[in-house]
């Protein structure tokens, strides 16, 4: 049998009908970063924030879940986090601890995606 491939990381892509505003969200609401864009207007970038990244992607018709969260952004302080969403005028959902040890809120982005933002916050039980 071959030796297993240590993968190093893992970015997601969310697809969005605009991808400026979304761009805009985690730079200007979360403190992320862009790395790289292409188009004029921006409809592809990697933007990131220490080991997390993601890829907004511009496309006609984006695969936008309703009820699900795309991904699930582990953060330092989600107090911090969910004030920041507040101040910006998004509406996320209040914080919730869950027994297995994270304390979460959910808010959509501009481009309609759902993100679980959360904190470990205790050990599983």
């Amino acid at each position: 049998m071959a030796e297993p491939v240590t993968f190093l990381s893992c970015r997601a892509n969310l697809e969005v009908a605009d991808a400026v505003p979304t761009i805009a969200f985690f730079n200007d609401v979360l403190g992320w970063t862009t790395h790289t864009t292409m188009g004029d207007p921006v409809w592809f970038a990697i933007i990131g924030s220490h080991g997390a990244s993601l890829a907004i992607v511009g496309a006609e018709h984006p695969a936008v879940p309703t009820s699900n969260a795309s991904c699930y952004l582990e953060v330092d302080d989600v107090v911090a986090a969910h004030r920041a969403c507040l101040d910006a005028g998004s509406s996320p959902s209040p914080p919730e601890t869950h027994p297995w040890g994270l304390t979460d809120f959910t808010v959509v982005e501009p481009g309609g995606h759902r993100l679980a933002i959360g904190q470990r916050t205790g050990s599983a039980t």
